[in-house]
């Protein structure tokens, strides 16, 4: 499975080298962009997504990301709820919005809010070429960018 990470080009080279520990997560470009967003106006650094590869092995490793739950983010929030008032009224209602049965209900977490956790550290391995958001989504983020498996 691939993943994004916001982040900033304040952080690349420690990531690069150190890899992330319990860091925040998405399959969607718009929620990584927007987190890079924010942590580059916290920093003044430029806004840079990674990709991160989570290997099988690892997947047990994922979480649901239960703040993004309590905090929704607009552009996710709407697919589900016209305001933040109505969507906390239908999370976890009988055929309203769907929560995560326990802390390990991941699928539900990039489901609904597109975003996990994962508890542990994920060694710079993991850590694939930056996301360029001009280039097309496929089975993975950036397939464009990836070799073909000979």
């Amino acid at each position: 499975m691939y993943l994004l990470h916001g982040t900033t080009t304040a952080h690349e080279a420690t990531i690069r080298r150190e890899g992330l520990h319990s860091p925040y997560l998405t399959a969607d470009a718009e929620v990584a962009a927007y987190y890079a967003e924010v942590a580059a106006d916290e920093n003044g650094a430029r806004a840079l997504i990674l990709q991160l590869e989570i290997p099988d092995q690892l997947l047990s490793q994922l979480r649901a990301d239960h703040p993004s739950f309590e905090e929704p983010l607009t552009f996710y929030r709407n697919a589900w709820a016209s305001n933040d008032r109505e969507w906390h009224r239908r999370l976890g209602e009988k055929d309203g919005i769907p929560y995560p049965e326990n802390g390990d209900d991941w699928r539900t977490s990039l489901e609904v809010v597109r975003s996990v956790r994962f508890a542990g550290h994920l060694e710079p391995a993991h850590v694939l070429p930056a996301f360029d958001p001009a280039l097309p989504l496929g089975d993975t983020p950036q397939t464009a960018r990836r070799r073909p498996a000979p």
